[in-house]
């Protein structure tokens, strides 16, 4: 059985001081992805059945000398399966999915001011119905996007997106080596999105994802108490009850396991709160549109979240 190791400090993640801000809203889409936990994680832990998929995206607004620039984060999933590639359909047909509203509808009007949508990475639950937003609303993918998955279908039958979901709009490729702008933030490449300190994209092969509203990651921090650790699959009290399994659906299975460990200095500092965008535990915890999210420190929300998923392996 594995002792409870002694705790580290944190390591420095270099981020810049900087006196500007972003409002950050989380934006819940509603929608909820019902499936086999073993289509994305292992090992089995007997009656962990059903793996419950909430679907979330972001809000970013920045408030600047040239005016006021709004940006979503993910536009969550279409509401109509029937909108996306038969690839994607035949993804979506292993899954139970239901819906209230999409993105846009939750919106409204507010679609109208949005200068950009974010596409942290490709999967059918992020990309939402962009055909729906102003043509003016710029689109925003990460390196090496346009080659490896456009043209999208009908063009090339076996892609992943459709050429609808970018016809008629600017698609900007982040190049995340060039520029005045680029850094490095722990160990991901970092983008300034703004140039003042606001607002950073993070290079995480398979996404992009934002600094301030990242994610709610792998939990490795030391479970308390015995118990959790006679039910650990490795009876470690260092290591994720799960990992991630690769059934085809990563592009890069292994850049993406890295970022996860990656991303676990981000989650061990307590001046930042990771948010993983199908955390269905967030409900109930945090506060969603038209709120945002910059007092989640004072409202302890880091501290409610941390040890949720323990609820996972609740009996029956």
């Amino acid at each position: 059985m594995a002792e409870f190791p002694a705790p580290t400090k944190a390591p420095s993640l270099d981020i810049p001081v900087s006196s500007s801000i972003v409002s950050i809203s989380c934006i819940d889409t509603t929608s909820m992805v019902h499936l086999d936990p073993m289509m994305v994680l292992e090992p089995h832990i007997l009656g962990h059945d059903e793996l419950v998929c909430a679907n979330f995206a972001f809000l970013i607004t920045h408030k600047g000398t040239d005016g006021t620039h709004k940006v979503l984060f993910d536009l969550g999933a279409k509401k109509s399966i029937d909108g996306y590639a038969p690839s994607v359909r035949a993804l979506t047909d292993l899954m139970r999915i239901t819906f209230d509203k999409d993105i846009t509808e939750i919106l409204g009007d507010e679609i109208n001011e949005i200068n950009a949508a974010i596409w942290s990475h490709h999967h059918w639950d992020h990309i939402g119905d962009l055909s729906l937003f102003p043509p003016d609303t710029d689109l925003i993918v990460g390196p090496g996007f346009k080659q490896e998955y456009m043209p999208g279908y009908p063009a090339n039958k076996d892609a992943w997106i459709t050429e609808r979901d970018y016809k008629g709009r600017n698609v900007l490729e982040i190049d995340f080596d060039a520029g005045r702008h680029s850094l490095k933030l722990g160990n991901f490449k970092a983008l300034d999105y703004f140039g003042d300190g606001s607002f950073y994209l993070l290079d995480c092969p398979e996404s992009i994802s934002p600094d301030m509203v990242n994610l709610k990651t792998s939990r490795r921090a030391p479970c308390p108490g015995s118990l959790f650790l006679k039910i650990h699959p490795k009876h470690s009290a260092t290591e994720p009850f799960y990992e991630l399994r690769n059934p085809g659906i990563s592009h890069d299975f292994v850049q993406a396991a890295k970022s996860m460990t990656k991303l676990t200095e981000f989650d061990a500092n307590e001046d930042i709160l990771v948010l993983l965008a199908h955390d269905p535990e967030m409900h109930g915890v945090i506060d969603f549109w038209p709120k945002d999210l910059n007092e989640w420190k004072k409202k302890g929300w880091k501290d409610k979240l941390r040890w949720a998923f323990l609820k996972d392996f609740k009996a029956e």
